[in-house]
């Protein structure tokens, strides 16, 4: 096989086929970790008590139980906000760090064949020289 034909196949895969398959790798990755850290449902129950954790209220008419329930449940949904709000920090922003960490990675993939050449170049001058 001609080595014309190798590089220019070579090439040809590198900047095209390889850069869609690499950005489908990154999509299914932050895809991954938006269901991993289940943003859309941290989301979605946002106020919800935490681990459903309630108490039962009394009739209105028992005072101090009905006011001590709804002081607890005030707590857990609180303590409910508090965490999921965590949650949603350390998610989106481990989502945005893989969202930034793909531009340098689709550069160094862009210009990897020329460090490759230069790197053979020197070695060659070296050897030589």
């Amino acid at each position: 096989m001609n080595i014309v034909t190798i590089i220019w196949g070579y090439t040809k895969w590198h900047y095209s086929q390889a850069i869609r398959g690499m950005a489908k790798i990154w999509k299914n990755i932050i895809v991954f970790l938006f269901n991993y850290f289940s943003i859309a449902l941290l989301f979605k129950n946002f106020f919800d008590p935490w681990k459903r954790m309630t108490e039962r209220k009394p009739s209105f008419f028992q005072t101090k139980e009905y006011f001590t329930a709804s002081l607890s449940n005030m707590i857990m949904r609180l303590l409910g906000m508090v965490l999921r709000t965590l949650m949603l920090i350390i998610g989106i922003s481990i989502n945005v760090v893989f969202v930034m960490a793909f531009i340098p990675t689709l550069a160094l993939w862009l210009v990897l064949p020329f460090i490759l050449l230069a790197i053979l170049g020197l070695g060659l001058k070296l050897i030589i020289f």
